[in-house]
């Protein structure tokens, strides 16, 4: 029988409901101009999860030690974010990929990346803003453009912009929306599980008008998500 249950969860594959444009471009550029500043930059992912950094040239030349609360596979310190195990100016540069929302104090948490972070070094955070509930294990907050200005402003913006857009957005709401009519609105997981299914195959493509609007004025207003880039 768990053979069979293995199977059907391998079975079980929807399409996720965001399309990321930015991310990968921004990071080659932060990557870029860490090794412009420093041949051997140190970097530190903070809440990086199972998630490593692009293995792009540049990121080859980066130290990276990654951090998070949970024990996964690519993690080298397991510790709190409120609560950094590292030294002041430790780092070249901070990578936080939609990981603020998790914690409880996200002000902490930015306040600790500019304690470890070197004077001239660089940050790069993406933060959620339309997003649906998405618990791992906790979710506490989004952000909306203002609101990552105030989270970050003890840093010097270079950029701050959409990385996920309305499109991906619309996604996300609809087939949490179309989901919930299914099953009322209620929490039982296998009829969830069946009702999420279908509305992601509904609903998915949604996503792919990102590459349309995303650089559009007004995109921010109902974005996915945003990125911030700056220096301390």
């Amino acid at each position: 029988m768990s053979v069979w249950k293995a199977i059907l969860r391998g079975m079980y594959k929807v399409p996720g409901p965001t399309l990321n444009i930015k991310s990968g471009q921004n990071l080659r550029r932060f990557s870029t101009e860490l090794v412009a500043q420093n041949t051997r930059p140190v970097i530190l992912s903070i809440g990086c999860g199972n998630r490593p950094l692009p293995d792009s040239s540049e990121f080859l030349r980066c130290s990276v030690v990654y951090v998070d609360i949970s024990v996964e596979p690519i993690v080298d310190v397991q510790a709190d974010a409120h609560v950094l195990p590292f030294g002041d100016d430790s780092f070249d540069g901070v990578v936080s990929l939609a990981m603020l929302e998790h914690v409880r104090k996200s002000e902490w948490v930015v306040s600790e990346i500019h304690r470890v972070l070197r004077p001239g070094g660089l940050v790069y955070a993406e933060v959620p803003f339309m997003q649906g509930f998405h618990a791992r294990p906790h979710d506490f907050r989004r952000f909306t453009v203002p609101g990552v200005r105030v989270l970050f402003d003890k840093f010097e913006e270079i950029d701050l912009g959409a990385c996920v857009g309305p499109g991906s957005a619309v996604a996300w709401m609809l087939r949490q929306y179309l989901a919930g009519m299914v099953t009322g609105f209620g929490l039982g997981r296998k009829r969830r599980l069946v009702a999420e299914f279908v509305a992601g195959w509904m609903t998915f493509y949604f996503k792919y008008f990102d590459y349309l609007t995303l650089d559009k004025p007004a995109a921010w207003e109902i974005a996915s998500a945003f990125y911030y880039y700056g220096h301390k």
